[in-house]
């Protein structure tokens, strides 16, 4: 298998450098993009298209069984593909997610990106303080409740202390629908673009355990030999997902708006990589728990919190004896928590669910493609955008490009 996930997750990271175009192109740069694409694609040669035309609507499942026979490896990797997706491993177009996740992935890895060696924040850390060496002000206080318009541009935004900031660009990394529906007033936009923008599936799924343990449990305590070094990270990482019929069967539930009595888990333990997360002696651990759906057909999710975690813990526990004697403390995030207290809608962590129809030129709908402005001055980034979900950079990097060119054409 690595050959092909290789090959095709390269011709992805190919599609993922550049701004999707048009289908409908115009511009002669959106030509240009459109004629590279197609090299790109041919330089797979035959047995590599056919590959990636068959890859693209089949299940992860489906994929998986002609590669692999080992029932727990299956499992595992159909788990991955449809991480934070309302879809089954069974389900048409979970092999295109697979592919997406592989795309940055270190040279014959399978089922992992490339991780930052000191963690996410220590990226975000460093950013920061490129920006503020490059003379950029940086507010991380003031929420922004509104954009205001005026002759088919951004002018301002009003921030939640009634302070209102000029400006002549915004690049915006908040979902789609938060961005257009939730800070314009839709006077000023296209009423197909706003049931576009309405009609974007996100569907969240998952439900965060944070724990506060006494230990490691011992597996993973021998696993990384009780050290704290970045050549520990992939032991502090396990899955439980024994089979593709046991993440269908967690998957089932959702389809009735249930959550999952076993549900899979994938549990992280990052102070087993970063001493610094925990006290002398403790440790942290992550439990991503899927599939716990944010639209309820009964019950509200404030009475289910302990119930799911429960259910967690109960999974775990029969892979790992002893690990619920090791939590002292617990913090449930639903779907709905994740809204709440960190934005994401529907609980949805990839900001838009990650289908053939939300992908490329689609991502987050066709009128936005090649990071389009909706009103002059407003640029939409993130995972919501292409090229989707995942630490990489590309759709700020595309959204600021865009930002500057428009910028540079009204001087």
């Amino acid at each position: 298998m690595r050959p092909q996930l290789a090959s095709l997750a390269g011709f992805l990271a190919t599609l993922f450098r550049d701004a999707a175009p048009r289908v409908d192109a115009r511009a002669i740069d959106e030509f240009l993009t459109l004629l590279r694409l197609g090299r790109r694609y041919r330089s797979l040669w035959r047995r590599g298209m056919v590959e990636l035309l068959r890859a693209l609507p089949i299940s992860a499942a489906d994929w998986l069984d002609d590669f692999f026979e080992s029932e727990p490896l299956k499992g595992a990797l159909a788990a991955l593909a449809v991480t934070d997706l309302c879809q089954g491993p069974m389900s048409g177009g979970t092999a295109l997610a697979f592919l997406h996740r592989h795309v940055g992935a270190a040279p014959g890895v399978i089922g992992e990106r490339l991780r930052l060696k000191a963690g996410p924040g220590a990226l975000i850390d460093a950013l920061a303080r490129r920006a503020r060496a490059a003379g950029v002000a940086i507010e991380t206080q003031g929420a922004v409740v509104e954009l205001s318009v005026r002759d088919g541009r951004i002018e301002s935004a009003a921030l939640a202390s009634g302070e209102a900031i000029a400006c002549r660009a915004v690049i915006s990394a908040l979902d789609p629908y938060q961005s257009l529906l939730g800070l314009i007033d839709p006077v000023h936009l296209d009423p197909v673009l706003i049931e576009a923008v309405r009609n974007i599936r996100f569907r969240g799924v998952t439900t965060k355990i944070l724990l506060a343990l006494d230990a490691l449990p011992d597996s993973v305590a021998a696993a990384t030999g009780a050290t704290t070094t970045a050549s520990a990270g992939a032991a502090g990482t396990m899955l439980i997902a024994p089979s593709i019929r046991y993440v269908e069967r967690a998957f089932d539930a959702t389809k009735y708006g249930r959550c999952s009595n076993e549900p899979f888990v994938m549990i992280h333990f990052p102070s087993a990589v970063h001493a610094g997360l925990a006290p002398p002696g403790k440790h942290v651990a992550v439990l991503h728990v899927q599939y716990t759906p944010y639209r309820l057909r009964e019950g509200e999710w404030g009475e289910l919190r302990d119930t799911v975690a429960e259910r967690a813990l109960r999974v775990v526990e029969a892979h790992l004896p002893g690990f619920t004697s090791r939590v002292r403390e617990r913090m449930v995030l639903s779907p709905v928590d994740l809204e709440s207290r960190f934005g994401l809608r529907e609980g949805a962590v990839s900001r838009g669910e990650l289908a053939l129809d939300q992908l490329l030129f689609m991502r987050p709908v066709p009128d936005l493609a090649g990071h389009a402005a909706p009103v002059a001055g407003l640029h939409l980034c993130g995972a919501g955008t292409h090229p989707g979900p995942g630490i990489v950079g590309a759709s700020g990097r595309m959204a600021a490009r865009a930002a500057l060119k428009e910028l540079r054409a009204r001087a």
